[in-house]
C-alpha cells in the first residue's frame, strides 16, 4: 500500500512485532521485512535518551558539528560496515553499507569521538573545492555575527574569503569544531593595545620591535619555516633579553595575548603587510616620545 519494504527501528520494538504482523495479516496486506537495531547507550551504560537536552540534533548543529560528522559518528555505533572506525562521507556510507554487519548488542556512544571526526571531515572538506567555499563561507559568517558588533570605531573585521581560507588550511588540525576559530579574535580583528601589555617584558622592547621590523621587510618567503629560522638568528643578536621575553613581546605585539600558537604560525597566518603592520603599531605606542 505503502509500498513500504523494509523497517529498521529500535531493539525495544522486537515484542511488538507479532502483533504488527497479526494487523498485516488481518488486512491482507504484504507486511515490510523488520530489522531491529541495537539500542544506543550512554558511556555509563544507561539508556540514551531524548529526554536528555544535548542529545537533539540542533544541539549539535548550535555547537557547531557538522552535518556529515555527526552523521558519520552515529555510523560508529552498531557497525553496519566492514570498517566502522574509518571518516566516510555519505555516498559511502550508503554504499558500505551492509545490514548483516549490524551488531546485535548494545552500542556504546563516545561523545568524545565526536570532535575528532568532526576534525577530520572538515580536513577532508578542504580538499573539494565546493565544501571548501561552503565551510569558508560559514566559518566568516560565524566570525561576522559574533565580533562584528564589538568592534569599536577604529577597528576592522577581516573576513576576506582568501584570509578566512588560509586560516583554516593553517588551523585545520588544532580545531574541532569551525567555532573553535572564533577565540582567535586577534586573527579577525587588530588588537587594541596599550603600554600595559608590555609591563614585564624588556626595557628595550622599542628596540627589539624595530629589528624584527627591519628584517621582516627585507623577507621574500614568509613561511613558518624561513621565519623562525630569520626571528631566532635575530633573538641571538640581542644579547641582553632573554629568548622567553623576545618570543612573549612578539606575541603581544601581533595578538595581544600571551598564549597562543606559535609567533612562526601567527606571522604567516596574518602575512606580511598586516604582520608589519601590527608590529609598528606596538613600536609607535612603546617608542620614546620626543621631548
Amino acid at each position: 500500500m505503502m509500498k513500504i519494504t523494509h523497517v529498521l527501528r529500535g531493539m525495544e520494538w522486537l515484542t511488538s512485532t507479532p502483533k504488527h504482523l497479526f494487523l498485516y495479516k488481518a488486512f491482507n496486506w504484504t507486511p515490510p521485512t523488520f530489522a531491529h537495531l541495537p539500542l544506543v547507550m550512554n558511556k555509563d551504560g544507561s539508556k540514551l535518551s531524548k529526554r536528555q537536552g544535548d542529545i537533539f540534533v540542533e544541539k549539535f548543529k548550535d555547537s557547531g558539528y557538522l552535518p556529515e560528522a555527526l552523521l558519520n559518528f552515529i555510523t560508529f555505533c552498531g557497525s553496519g560496515y566492514e570498517d566502522n572506525k574509518s571518516i566516510k562521507d555519505l555516498n559511502e556510507l550508503v554504499q558500505q553499507f551492509c545490514i548483516d554487519k549490524v551488531s546485535t548488542h548494545s552500542a556504546t556512544l563516545d561523545m568524545e569521538q565526536l570532535d575528532r571526526i568532526n576534525r577530520s571531515h572538515i580536513c577532508r572538506n578542504l580538499t573539494d573545492d565546493r565544501q571548501k567555499h561552503k565551510l569558508t563561507t560559514e566559518l566568516a559568517f560565524a566570525i561576522q555575527n559574533k565580533l562584528g558588533k564589538r568592534l569599536s570605531t577604529h577597528q576592522r573585521l577581516n573576513v576576506n574569503h582568501d584570509f578566512v581560507l588560509k586560516v583554516l588550511q593553517l588551523r585545520k588540525n588544532h580545531i574541532n569544531k569551525l567555532q573553535d576559530l572564533l577565540e582567535y579574535e586577534y586573527l579577525w580583528i587588530e588588537p587594541e593595545l596599550s603600554q600595559d601589555h608590555f609591563n614585564n617584558t624588556s626595557e628595550i622592547t622599542d628596540e627589539i620591535l624595530s629589528l624584527v621590523i627591519k628584517e621582516l621587510e627585507s623577507c621574500e618567503v614568509f613561511e613558518q619555516d624561513e621565519l623562525h629560522q630569520l626571528l631566532t638568528s635575530v633573538a641571538s643578536q640581542i644579547h641582553n633579553v632573554k629568548s622567553g621575553v623576545f618570543w612573549k613581546t612578539l606575541r603581544l605585539a601581533l595578538s595581544g595575548k600571551k598564549e597562543g600558537p606559535s609567533v612562526k604560525e601567527m606571522l604567516a597566518i596574518l602575512g606580511k603587510e598586516e604582520s608589519i603592520k601590527r608590529l609598528e603599531t606596538a613600536f609607535n605606542l612603546l617608542k620614546p616620545k620626543d621631548k
